[in-house]
């Protein structure tokens, strides 16, 4: 199986329509299953290339109305498959989850029905705090790559022995500052991700002490 998420958590790395015709050709030259997980599929400024514009059939479309409403905690997903593969994970589900909660599956109900322009700008007030972060983050000792997608950002401490475990530690008992270390996310000492859920009138507070937690660190 072949894992595609575009856009990207951590990152925000977006898959384009050139680059993704490839990634398919080729599971489609090995017969590999593709599972794509397109879940921040909202979150862009143009539309990305998806599986479901394809005719691959060995392939697993996955998206979540949790993401898409902002129902922050209330997961659920949904996803589109053969018939045959969508029993075979049904079966998985029920096993390990058995159902979404009732309560959830109303919200989204009502969130589908009544919540689709609250939606929209939702994510367009959440793309500019992305931009407002990326702007902030300008001004002090790290390195990021601008996020095509998703609501986060990946920087790099311009640190020597940087410990991102460590120094989210030390940031949210000195700063009261919240960010996810790189080491969740693989061999990734010297960064750590921002999630940009904060309102926009506490990000540049937060960039702040991020940075002279940095400039502090040794």
């Amino acid at each position: 199986m072949l894992v595609v998420n575009s856009p990207n958590n951590p990152t925000g790395k977006a898959i384009g329509k050139k680059k993704f015709e490839e990634i398919v050709d080729m599971a489609r030259k090995y017969n590999v299953m593709i599972l794509s997980d397109e879940v921040y599929d909202r979150y862009v400024r143009s539309p990305l290339p998806s599986i479901l514009e394809n005719d691959y059939g060995n392939a697993v479309y996955i998206n979540s109305f949790s993401k898409q409403f902002s129902l922050t905690g209330w997961r659920i997903a949904y996803l589109v498959t053969t018939k045959e593969k969508a029993l075979r994970i049904r079966r998985v589900i029920q096993t390990a989850v058995t159902c979404v909660p009732e309560f959830t599956q109303r919200a989204v109900l009502v969130a589908i029905k009544k919540g689709r322009r609250e939606a929209q700008r939702s994510i367009r007030a959440i793309l500019k705090k992305v931009d407002l972060t990326c702007r902030e983050l300008s001004k002090i000792d790290v390195s990021f790559y601008k996020p095509e997608g998703a609501f986060y950002v990946f920087p790099k401490a311009n640190k020597p022995n940087f410990d991102s475990v460590k120094f989210a530690e030390q940031l949210l008992e000195q700063h009261r500052v919240s960010i996810s270390p790189g080491q969740s996310f693989g061999e990734y000492s010297a960064f750590f991700r921002l999630a940009v859920s904060l309102p926009a009138s506490q990000i540049p507070g937060a960039i702040s002490a991020i940075g002279r937690a940095i400039e502090s660190w040794a």
